[in-house]
């Protein structure tokens, strides 16, 4: 049986400390955790919208999973990526 069968999505998300370990859906967080996310996310931006670079996700692994078929998604991404890549 698949690991995500036995558990809800926030004992897999979450480490013993209750902080976010992987995120995969929103689904079981709470509201507290989802707008430190979106704070996160805004961080990478300043006053002018313009990208700030970071070392955040330094010696940290990235992936995208993709479920169904989408040219359109998986392109996006992998040019997300490939922006990414050349910014570090």
């Amino acid at each position: 049986m698949h690991l995500a069968a036995l558990h809800t999505p926030s004992q897999i998300q979450l480490n013993k400390d209750g902080n976010l370990k992987h995120f995969i859906t929103i689904e079981g967080l709470s509201k507290d955790t989802l707008t430190k996310i979106l704070d996160t996310a805004a961080s990478f931006f300043n006053d002018q919208n313009q990208l700030i670079t970071n070392n955040l996700l330094e010696g940290r692994t990235v992936m995208n999973l993709f479920f169904e078929n989408s040219t359109r998604t998986r392109t996006t991404f992998e040019a997300a990526a490939n922006v990414y890549q050349q910014m570090f």
